[in-house]
């Protein structure tokens, strides 16, 4: 008997730890990409993200990492596009669905010298999962993409 509990223990762990879906930043599931280490630079690590359409590849991060809670943020956002010149405008904007809204602010985009995106002046003003929206827009088309992120 003690052999039969020992082995469902054991099945029961492998499968709770192959559950899909990734963690955010605090260790949560969710089903995005995992955001990974920040390096030195205080900047979060390049995330991939695809847009809902698939016409674009987007990667961001975030300045700093991991997001603070109640303090202004930076989110850096680079383009990859099958379209070569390409440069789609790209808006980021943030939300809490589960509390049926936005943030407090509405945030700056620039365009770097080296063809990002730079959303500047995003905060998080509350505790809780958060969602980053990409909308891209090109011509009369605007994909959306979103991640969630949990800040405590």
């Amino acid at each position: 008997m003690r052999a039969l509990c020992a082995a469902l223990v054991i099945a029961l762990s492998a499968v709770s730890c192959s559950s899909s879906g990734t963690t955010d930043q605090t260790g949560d599931q969710t089903g995005g990409p995992q955001p990974e280490i920040v390096p030195s630079d205080g900047m979060g690590a390049w995330q991939p993200i695809e847009a809902s359409a698939g016409r674009f590849e987007l990667e961001y991060r975030t300045r700093p990492w991991p997001v603070p809670l109640n303090e202004a943020f930076d989110v850096e956002v680079r383009i990859r596009s099958d379209e070569p010149g390409a440069e789609p405008v790209i808006l980021v904007d943030a939300g809490m669905p589960h509390h049926q809204h936005g943030m407090n602010r509405v945030p700056i985009h620039e365009r770097t010298a080296d063809g990002h995106v730079l959303a500047v002046g995003l905060l998080f003003h509350m505790p809780g999962r958060w969602t980053l929206t990409f909308d891209v827009t090109e011509g009369p088309i605007t994909e959306r993409t979103e991640v969630v992120l949990t800040v405590r």
